[in-house]
């Protein structure tokens, strides 16, 4: 199984929900929550991250509890799921990352899906991204491009739209400077990329900061999170981060507190089982927090953020399964 020494080692998720944005005549998701409450969102769903023998996408209705009905999409030659991790929804479409085939340094290749997603569906376009090995995350700016991080190659890269028929798609920025083994990738509301990974000069887990216009220029570093994996701004500002391990924990920076050398304003490990590994976090569309785990005891918390402060003693629900547990991990996720 692919990645196996560093789902051991950092064992990760993702999770999406539904902020539309505009370019490229695509509204898009962002890494920010919702802007506006809407309805609450109607299906969770979310990778197992495994062979094409196994399922790689499971679909429940919101809220997720212990009788939700589940429907499993099982990799197959007809639908092209091979090691489905990172998720993401483009108005109706959702983009899934596959790696073909289900081993490290291997092609990363993006598949775009129409809903209802089901066994039978087939990909209606797919691109092979030009760069990245080891593609685990990606999310979109408010311009509409793809951004994708490379753990293999510790490099973040941008591809521009439109996102038209199917190809392969060449990065237009390539970012190197101060990143070692990125992953989870989020934007504020300046348009600065904040990317999870650990500082490549000093080796100190961080936040690589890239500010606004983005190039490939010195970050500046958030810091205070332990192996930090999945992040997400709410629709305030504030900065979510799961701390994944032994220390693991959900961290938030309040949305003044994102200068150089900032701590978290708030660390909550209620509730989560002893070295969760959270890949990403998200917020459905009425604003409750989703972190998926894919550790040694895997499933999906949720946090009910849309009616209580976040705080350091918040504790959140939690959702597995008999699949789950038998997969080991839950990867990505995306609230529709």
């Amino acid at each position: 199984m692919r990645h196996l020494s560093l789902v051991l080692a950092t064992a990760f998720l993702f999770v999406v929900g539904c902020d539309a944005h505009s370019s490229n005549q695509l509204p898009v998701a962002s890494a920010r929550a919702p802007l506006a409450p809407g309805k609450a969102a109607a299906k969770v769903y979310w990778s197992l991250f495994y062979a094409e023998s196994n399922p790689q996408v499971e679909v429940a209705k919101r809220p997720l509890k212990a009788s939700s009905k589940v429907t499993d999409v099982d990799g197959n030659a007809g639908n092209e799921l091979v090691c489905a991790n990172a998720m993401r929804f483009v108005a109706s479409e959702l983009w899934i990352m596959n790696l073909s085939p289900c081993h490290s340094s291997d092609e990363s290749i993006v598949q775009v899906y129409s809903l209802p997603l089901t066994s039978n569906s087939t990909p209606e376009k797919a691109f092979v991204l030009s760069g990245p090995m080891d593609a685990d995350h990606m999310t979109f700016d408010a311009s509409g491009n793809l951004w994708v991080p490379s753990v293999g190659n510790n490099s973040v890269y941008e591809y521009t739209g439109p996102f038209t028929g199917s190809g392969t798609l060449t990065p237009a920025i390539t970012l190197t400077v101060g990143l070692h083994t990125p992953q989870g990738l989020g934007f504020d509301s300046k348009g600065n990329l904040y990317v999870a990974n650990t500082d490549a000069t000093s080796g100190d887990d961080a936040i690589s900061v890239f500010k606004a216009p983005i190039s490939n220029r010195q970050p500046y570093f958030l810091k205070g999170v332990v192996a930090p994996s999945g992040l997400i701004f709410d629709r305030n500002g504030n900065l979510f981060v799961s701390s994944n391990g032994t220390t693991g924990a959900i961290a938030e920076y309040a949305a003044n507190h994102l200068k150089s050398g900032s701590s978290p304003t708030v660390v909550d490990s209620t509730g989560l089982a002893s070295s969760p590994y959270g890949a990403d976090l998200n917020f459905d569309a009425v604003g409750n927090l989703y972190d998926a785990d894919c550790s040694s005891a895997p499933g999906i918390y949720s946090y009910p953020t849309a009616q209580k402060k976040f705080s350091s003693t918040l504790k959140p629900a939690f959702y597995t399964n008999q699949t789950i547990s038998n997969i080991g991990c839950v990867w990505g996720i995306a609230v529709h």
